[in-house]
């Protein structure tokens, strides 16, 4: 019987080299990626804190909502219904005579259709009607201003015409 030897495995060290992978970030990469993170917060960060901006916005758009539904309810109802827009107190109330002593009451059962934010109003107060026909009462266009309590503009104006009672933004 013959003996046989065995010899264990040799294991080849692989030198390092320039073309391994490195894994991971340096130090420098991650200070450079803070830093331009850091100015990008700087720049953009008081531009997403301004909240009346956004708050503006959203009183436009709530408004134009509202004067599209008092035409809309005319409509519906087949009588006239008196829109009444409160300046100093920054309301819009649908009503079924101009004295506004029945309101009509919205989907939400306030007894306002809009109560703008304690920040904001309007720029004038106005009081017209629109007919079963969808037609307002006043012979030119209308234009509604959302302003903030300094009088500056919150955002877009809006125009009813005054052939169609059509409300949009200008």
């Amino acid at each position: 019987m013959l003996a046989t030897w065995r010899c264990a495995p040799q294991r080849v060290a692989l030198p390092l080299s320039s073309t391994r992978h490195p894994r991971g970030f340096t130090l420098v990469e991650l200070v450079v990626v803070i830093v331009v993170m850091g100015i990008l917060a700087a720049v953009a960060g008081p531009r997403f804190a301004s909240v009346s901006l956004f708050k503006g916005a959203a009183a436009v758009e709530a408004t134009l909502s509202t004067l599209r539904a008092a035409q809309r309810t005319a409509v519906a109802r087949r009588s006239t219904v008196h829109v009444q827009i409160n300046g100093a107190g920054g309301s819009l109330a649908l009503c079924a005579d101009a004295a506004c002593t029945s309101p009509i009451t919205p989907p939400n059962g306030d007894s306002n259709w809009l109560q703008l934010d304690s920040s904001l109003r309007f720029a004038n107060s106005a009081s017209y009607s629109i007919d079963a026909y969808g037609r307002p009462s006043f012979a030119s266009a209308l234009v509604v201003q959302v302003t903030d309590q300094s009088g500056a503009s919150a955002g877009a104006a809006l125009q009813v015409e005054a052939d169609t009672g059509h409300a949009r933004k200008l």
